[in-house]
């Protein structure tokens, strides 16, 4: 199944070859999840980011469908 993957920031030195902007589309198996997506593009364990799939938060063991975008930003800091 396709799934749209963002990466923002920081976040988009972890985007693979082939990706235009901070987008790229990812074909994965069924039954993937967000930890899966997280996994393939290398990110370190340590690092910390928010993550969102079709523009709602999301936790790691998110199950993805079809379509879907999941996005990932580094944290946000301000005042």
């Amino acid at each position: 199944m396709k799934v749209e993957v963002q990466l923002f920031a920081t976040l988009a030195r972890y985007l693979p070859a082939g990706a235009i902007g901070d987008s790229v589309t990812l074909d994965v198996p069924e039954g993937s999840r967000v930890s899966d997506i997280v996994a393939s593009l290398h990110l370190p364990r340590d690092l910390d980011y928010l993550r969102v799939v079709n523009g709602r938060d999301a936790l790691l063991e998110h199950p993805l469908a079809e379509g879907d975008v999941v996005s990932l930003f580094p944290p946000l800091a301000g005042c």
